[in-house]
């Protein structure tokens, strides 16, 4: 089976666990259920679920474990996007290709469907401690509470949405640290913890120039596309003053931040996978930096792009 043949049979196994590890929402004609139902069709592209699932295999969860970890992942993550989307935070109307669930369902609904998810997202993770050992629960569930609590996810969107709309760059990346960092070493370095890999703190470097990364890219994303290119609102940032680096520096200089990010991570990739092969399969969502630094570098001069090794 080639590469292409194995990252297709993850997808399929994560999209469909994705879908079915909420059984109970299936045949209940509640509100909540209604929009949960909704949330469980769109489940993106699941690259978070396909990172946690690879990590947690490539350094020994059993297969279930890891699977239940990468759904748990990812019931998280889109649990976050709800909330995120509503008027009283960045008030989006889209959401990956389709309308947003406040828009479809009563606030309340898309409240607690977010909640459901993140009950069961909480549920699955720890279904995928069992058979670990008591220190490697220990600091995993540590590492949990750092990257979903105040220090964390939590954190960073009490900061987005309290953001000075004259806030330096510094703050800027501070909030896209709180959140889509924090997500990402919950992806990739927190199976690592719990499997009591020795590459943790390595995962964790990586995810850290990722999260960034893609932090950048979809701020860009946000001055520069349109709706339908994205699948989500944009021209929020500015419009509601909230925090987006391309808006805060300029288009150029947010092109380079996104090029020192990515080339810092490529030190760690290699290295990873120098020390142990098994890693190349991080390599995919690597190329996937690449499409996008080329479509940026192509707005921008390449000539005032900094080559940081």
């Amino acid at each position: 089976m080639d590469a292409d043949q194995t990252q297709n049979l993850i997808w399929k196994k994560c999209d469909e666990a994705f879908r079915h590890s909420l059984p109970e929402a299936m045949g209940d004609d509640a509100p909540v259920s209604e929009a949960l139902r909704y949330c469980l069709r769109h489940p993106g592209a699941l690259v978070r679920a396909q990172l946690a699932y690879q990590v947690g295999c490539t350094v020994g969860l059993g297969e279930e474990e890891a699977l239940h970890l990468a759904t748990g992942v990812e019931y998280l993550h889109s649990a976050s996007l709800i909330f995120d989307d509503l008027p009283c935070m960045d008030d989006a109307m889209q959401r990956r290709g389709f309308p947003a669930v406040h828009a479809v369902y009563p606030k309340d609904s898309a409240i607690l469907a977010a909640l459901a998810m993140v009950n069961r997202g909480y549920s699955l993770i720890w279904k995928s401690m069992r058979g670990q050992g008591d220190e490697a629960i220990s600091v995993a569930s540590d590492y949990l509470d750092q990257c979903l609590g105040l220090s964390g996810i939590l954190g960073g969107q009490s900061r987005d949405v309290h953001m000075s709309p004259d806030a330096h760059s510094a703050e800027v990346m501070r909030v896209a640290y709180g959140k889509t960092v924090s997500l990402l070493k919950l992806t990739m370095a927190f199976p690592a913890f719990l499997g009591g890999a020795k590459e943790a703190r390595d995962l964790e470097r990586l995810a850290i120039y990722w999260g960034l990364a893609y932090q950048v890219s979809d701020d860009l994303k946000d001055v520069c596309d349109t709706s339908d290119a994205t699948g989500k609102t944009v021209r929020q940032d500015e419009l509601k003053g909230r925090p987006n680096i391309a808006v805060c520096e300029g288009i150029a200089p947010a092109v380079n931040r996104m090029y020192h990010y990515v080339k810092k991570g490529d030190l760690v990739l290699k290295r990873l996978i120098q020390e142990r092969p098994e890693w190349r399969f991080l390599s995919v969502m690597r190329s996937r930096f690449e499409g996008e630094l080329t479509r940026w570098e192509d707005v921008v001069n390449p000539s005032n792009l900094i080559a940081t090794a």
